[in-house]
């Protein structure tokens, strides 16, 4: 087996044992909405001053050119959660998203960069300070120059 192939193993059984937690534990219902209101009110404070407003799980805001949003997006499962950024040109074409995880500068081989798991934050809540930093650093300086680029015609 090679190293890689060793880690990403040794990623999904810690995963396995994770979700196994949530699933044992009968509090996981109401501590998942507390940590997904936290990851909400930490994207409230980096999008709000820039002049994006919430409806729900998404933020948007109108530019000239593209309409910008930002959009908390949980999983089918109800597990984890992904931060997708989207820039929409107003007068039609095609629109261009990102997820969070395409702007880490150095990605994790044995997991889904900037998918958030809940649990794993439910654990440890500074899991969630290294999205927040490339959400800050790196992902909201895009989706701002998307949203100032001029469209062709």
């Amino acid at each position: 087996m090679t190293p890689l192939a060793r880690d990403v193993e040794i990623a999904a059984e810690k995963r396995r044992a994770l979700l196994q937690r949530a699933e044992d534990d009968p509090a996981y219902p109401k501590n998942r909405d507390k940590i997904a209101a936290r990851i909400r009110k930490e994207i409230d404070l980096r999008l709000t001053p820039l002049g994006f407003q919430r409806e729900g799980r998404v933020w948007k805001r109108k530019g000239w050119w593209y309409d910008l949003s930002v959009d908390l997006q949980r999983s089918s499962y109800g597990n984890d959660a992904w931060i997708n950024l989207t820039a929409t040109p107003r007068l039609g074409g095609r629109a261009v998203q990102r997820r969070l995880g395409d702007f880490y500068p150095n990605p994790p081989y044995a997991a889904e960069p900037g998918m958030l798991t809940y649990q794993a934050l439910i654990e440890d809540p500074s899991l969630l300070d290294t999205p927040m930093q490339v959400l800050t650093d790196h992902a909201l300086p895009w989706l701002i120059g998307m949203g100032q680029l001029r469209l062709r015609r």
